[in-house]
């Protein structure tokens, strides 16, 4: 799982988290691409939020990054993850 800065609401777990750039892109293996068109990576799947005292404060998303939806898509029971 990883932490995104995101002004989300209600009803939003299980969106696809995309990242979208143009130009540039950091590639898996680290290295980057340049070109002149726009690029899309999926990044995991979004599955809530912490969020302040109201909805008006800082709001922080958690995402559940592709690799691990990928080995639970493949039945892996690999990792032990906390679902809290």
């Amino acid at each position: 799982m990883f932490l995104i800065d995101t002004a989300t609401r209600e009803g939003m777990s299980g969106a696809p988290v995309i990242a979208r750039s143009f130009g540039i892109y950091q590639c898996k293996d680290g290295s980057s691409v340049h070109h002149g068109q726009l690029a899309n990576r999926f990044l995991g799947v979004y599955s809530g939020r912490y969020i302040g005292e109201n909805e008006s404060e800082i709001q922080i998303g958690r995402v559940w990054n592709s690799s691990l939806l990928e080995e639970v898509a493949a039945g892996n029971t690999k990792g032990s993850y906390d679902l809290v």
